[in-house]
């Protein structure tokens, strides 16, 4: 065993120098390394590092371990002190590894690829990003089994408006199973008090003309305006738009119409027929 204590601190590539006169490198436990793994490992010394329970502990064998060299990683303090015998004590496997590592250290692994790795650091930040979306989406609107949109041309007369609201919203009181449903209204050109208002007088004419009381089950959200972000979130949750024969426009994007299945008022009564089983 030779104990080195040089003076100046050497620099990165000096430590190198030091490192190939070495047989075996051992990696610090519970304290793994990170950085201070990849000057043996480019030098192809072979490199012990033992498993861990903490963030800390197991980065090193996790450097090991994406070379494809399990072999490598002892569980266990017994195991740890096992390897590390069996490597400085006979040179042949210790040759192999070598061999091992120089293979996998020319193919650019996947610590030392900062591009590859911040892509797909991007990909995991994204996909939870999109997760929080979806969940916050799925929460404010009250989404249910069954979702169900439409895009009223608020600029229409009231009776004219009234009318078509009436008749979608009692459509699908009396043909889908409102418990597990839910019908969102695009309000993005109208504001959220002028929206709830006239609901509310829809609501009171279907009670009295249909006596139909679409507070009990029916869940009604109001759509505003949603970033391209939020909708691509919405839209694998949406059953169908509903065709109304006044429509914003300007509201259905290309996105919208292309991804959105389109039903008109036989759809739900067709889709509220159940095939009794045999």
């Amino acid at each position: 065993m030779l104990v080195l204590d040089p003076q100046p601190v050497p620099d990165r590539e000096d430590v190198k120098e030091y490192f190939k006169i070495a047989d075996v490198y051992l990696d610090s436990y519970p304290f793994a390394g990170t950085t201070s793994l990849v000057e043996p490992l480019q030098v192809n010394l072979p490199v012990i590092a033992r498993t861990g329970n903490s963030f800390r502990s197991a980065m090193g064998a996790a450097m090991v371990q994406s070379l494809d060299i399990p072999e490598l990683v002892a569980d266990s303090e017994e195991s740890y002190i096992q390897l590390a015998i069996a490597l400085g004590t006979n040179p042949e496997l210790r040759q192999q590894k070598r061999e091992q590592i120089q293979e996998k250290m020319q193919h650019n692994p996947s610590f030392l690829d900062s591009r590859s790795y911040s892509a797909k650091m991007g990909a995991i930040f994204q996909e939870l990003f999109n997760n929080y979306v979806t969940e916050t989406l799925c929460q404010n609107l009250r989404l249910r089994d069954t979702n169900l949109i439409i895009f009223p041309d608020w600029s229409q007369p009231e009776e004219t408006l009234g009318e078509e609201l009436q008749q979608v919203i009692a459509a699908i009181a009396n043909h889908l199973d409102t418990e597990h449903t839910t019908l969102l209204i695009d309000t993005s050109k109208i504001t959220t008090e002028e929206a709830e208002m006239f609901l509310s007088s829809v609501a009171m004419n279907i009670l009295m003309n249909e006596d139909l009381d679409i507070t009990e089950g029916l869940e009604i959200s109001l759509v505003g305006k949603l970033a391209d972000n939020q909708w691509k979130a919405l839209l694998p949750r949406l059953t169908a738009r509903l065709v109304l024969k006044h429509e914003n426009k300007q509201a259905l994007t290309p996105i919208l119409i292309q991804q959105l299945s389109v039903w008109g008022l036989d759809n739900l009564i067709t889709s509220s027929l159940v095939v009794a089983p045999m």
